[in-house]
């Protein structure tokens, strides 16, 4: 499995996650960042799915490599038996019908070397046979035979055919499995990432919330006495009371927001929502916006030779090449070349396999063959055709490459650029937050030397409170644009201090 230094917590995060399956009242559970990426990279459903991609990629090398390269193994027996003859001659003479048997069987063992193509086939037999004519002792003979035949392609199909082509493409294809997966756990701790700065953020906006309704209803109080002892009118107190059911809705939309936010994160992190429907999430982690360096050159470097997507795209060219290198292969002809050498022993007399077989022992009866062969199409148009297709196939893929890495170059300059944003628009929001809050001060003294009313004063606490939702969802934004940057460039496994690798992450 994965492994970070928040995997101990994770484990009693684990347990405080089984331990309320059943619970009937809302637990909360202390949680930081590090504990979520864990529990995520174990629990998260679409990422078991996509775990299940690369092992299927390396099974299907298995049937591309022993599909094509098993050898095969092949038995036969036969009996048969005929009669031939019997009947009269044009004279009026009878001639005597004959009775013959055979019995024949065989083994073979054959198939195809990896690199050269060597077809091999070692091959046995033995057979016997009896005639009989009427009037006639019988005749017997057997005889076995044992041979190994080569045959070495030359031209068409030598150094690469379809078995090694498929074998090929079958590994690229489990790389291609394995890259897809390490983008998809990236992606995964992006948006975990996400997620929690969110929900800090969520429950920071309810305590912002919380703390206007509080101010609102300080306020009202304050002008219900007021309008008791006749200094302000009623229309003030309407406008308070006005501004503290507006308070009120506001706070709860920021609790339903909590709500919606937890289960965001829920289902990142759990593969049994009931088991977490009842707990709290409750971040150890504050929101905070520290500058960090951004350099697009180095941001570019790390992303044209790291991004999985990116090498995802290599690999495909790299096997549409392999592909057009099998094509052009078929376009030449089939020039093989071939040898046989074999033993064979008979017994003519008599049918006795052993005496048959010792023959072949002694090599009384050796055979032997060469040859070459060669064939071609005679114009060949659908070979040339399908390596035409591929060729402009190959020249798609390289110019869909070249574009993607300009996107990748645009993505992470978008990627900066948003990040360099949300860090100005941080320090402009907490500048607001600052000026709002000097602002309320000032117009609260006014407004207890008589100077000011209390719907002015409640008009800045909403100024105060905007102010402050706005510096919260900036650094918010912040970190989130952060952890997108990373995720462009692919260095997010370095972010979190992850140490992700395939082979672990499959035990």
């Amino acid at each position: 499995m994965p492994i970070h230094k928040g995997i101990y917590a994770s484990t009693i995060v684990v347990g405080a996650l089984a331990g309320n399956s059943h619970a009937a009242e809302p637990k909360t559970q202390p949680i930081s960042l590090q504990d979520c990426i864990e529990l995520a990279l174990q629990h998260n459903l679409d990422l078991q799915i996509e775990r299940r991609n690369p092992v299927r990629a390396a099974l299907d090398i298995d049937i591309a490599r022993w599909g094509y390269y098993d050898p095969g193994f092949s038995l036969s027996g036969q009996t048969s038996s005929s009669t031939s003859g019997g009947g009269f001659t044009s004279e009026g003479l009878q001639f005597p019908s004959q009775d013959s048997d055979r019995d024949n069987f065989s083994a073979s063992l054959g198939g195809i070397l990896p690199y050269t193509g060597l077809q091999y086939s070692l091959r046995g037999s033995a057979s016997s046979f009896t005639t009989q004519q009427v009037g006639d002792p019988s005749r017997e003979s057997s005889d076995a035979n044992t041979s190994i035949v080569l045959t070495q392609p030359l031209l068409k199909n030598f150094w690469i055919d379809s078995g090694r082509l498929n074998l090929t493409l079958s590994k690229n294809s489990l790389r291609i499995a394995e890259l897809t997966l390490q983008r998809r756990v990236m992606d995964l701790v992006t948006q975990v990432e996400t997620a929690y700065h969110n929900l800090i953020f969520t429950f920071e906006s309810v305590k912002v919330q919380e703390a206007a309704l509080t101010l609102a209803n300080r306020s009202l109080d304050e002008t219900r006495k007021r309008f008791e002892v006749g200094t302000v009118a009623e229309l003030e107190t309407k406008q308070t009371e006005s501004q503290v059911a507006a308070r009120e809705a506001d706070l709860l939309t920021a609790r339903r927001n909590l709500d919606i936010q937890q289960n965001v994160l829920k289902r990142l992190i759990s593969d049994n929502y009931l088991a977490v429907h009842q707990l709290v999430l409750q971040p150890t982690e504050t929101l905070s916006a520290s500058k960090e360096v951004l350099d697009v050159h180095l941001s570019w470097d790390r992303g044209l030779t790291q991004r999985p997507d990116l090498l995802i795209s290599q690999i495909d060219v790299e096997s549409m090449g392999l592909q057009l290198k099998y094509d052009r292969n078929q376009l030449l002809p089939q020039l093989d070349v071939f040898g046989s050498y074999g033993r064979g022993g008979s017994s003519p007399f008599v049918i006795d396999y052993g005496e048959s077989f010792d023959r072949i022992r002694r090599g009384d009866e050796p055979n032997h063959s060469f040859g070459a062969s060669i064939s071609f199409p005679l114009s060949n148009r659908a070979a040339r055709s399908r390596y035409r297709s591929n060729k402009l196939r190959e020249e798609q893929l390289l110019l869909g490459l070249k574009g993607q890495e300009q996107g990748i170059m645009i993505e992470i300059d978008n990627a900066i650029k948003q990040a360099a944003s949300s860090y100005d628009r941080v320090q402009a929001t907490r500048k607001a937050s600052e000026y709002a809050l000097a602002a309320l001060e000032a117009e609260q003294k006014k407004l207890e030397n008589g100077k000011s009313t209390s719907f002015v004063v409640l008009q800045l606490q909403n100024d105060l409170t905007s102010a402050r939702s706005a510096e919260l969802r900036a650094i918010a934004d912040y970190n989130n644009a952060l952890a997108e940057l990373s995720f462009r460039e692919a260095t997010t496994f370095e972010r979190h201090n992850i140490n992700w690798e395939v082979e672990k992450d499959l035990k």
